[in-house]
């Protein structure tokens, strides 16, 4: 009986093990979706610069609780060079602290991950809709520019690309975030 035992607390650890998650800061990606057009036209990009601090815990929720992070957007990437240096200049250019931004996760429920997010000196709390699969989770959410106080940095953007807008810049984006656990 005592080996039957032993070996059931040996196998209860293993399975603890397999589901712990440590996310893996090497591995964060953070996206983005701007609106132009009355059409409210896509385009897409990465902030590749984030910092990320996370504690191992027993599963990928339990992880996400712990997360606090850093982005740096003075690299930004569209894919488009040119478009990526408008972005840097008139729309972070425009912020304070060049668009620095910190956050961490407050709260989470079964479906969302509630991010208190710090941008251009005013805090909010984001609503992102997670989907947990595996070692990994993605959250999605929508940002709106002019709720940080960032019109002056909206209106520079707009100007900047009054043409290729046509006329219409949206104040909102779309945020997509992954994370993945480290591989052991």
């Amino acid at each position: 009986m005592r080996h039957v035992v032993g070996a059931a607390l040996v196998f209860l650890g293993m399975g603890e093990a397999y589901g712990a998650c440590e996310f893996d800061p090497d591995q964060v990606k953070v996206q983005w979706t701007g609106y132009k057009t009355a059409k409210k036209i896509g385009v897409d990009g990465l902030l590749p610069k984030v910092t990320l601090n996370a504690k191992k815990a027993g599963d990928v929720k339990a992880a996400l609780k712990t997360v606090s992070f850093t982005i740096d957007p003075s690299k930004v990437d569209s894919k488009n060079p040119v478009r990526d240096e408008k972005i840097a200049k008139f729309f972070f250019g425009n912020t304070l602290n060049n668009g620095l931004m910190t956050g961490a996760v407050t709260k989470l429920d079964e479906e969302y991950a509630y991010v208190d997010l710090v941008w251009n000196g005013v805090k909010k709390t984001i609503p992102m809709q997670l989907e947990v699969k595996d070692q990994s989770v993605i959250g999605q959410g929508v940002i709106d520019m002019l709720d940080f106080s960032a019109s002056k940095a909206w209106q520079a953007i707009h100007k900047a690309c009054l043409e290729l807008h046509e006329g219409k810049t949206w104040s909102e984006a779309a945020v997509k975030v992954e994370l993945h656990c480290k591989k052991s």
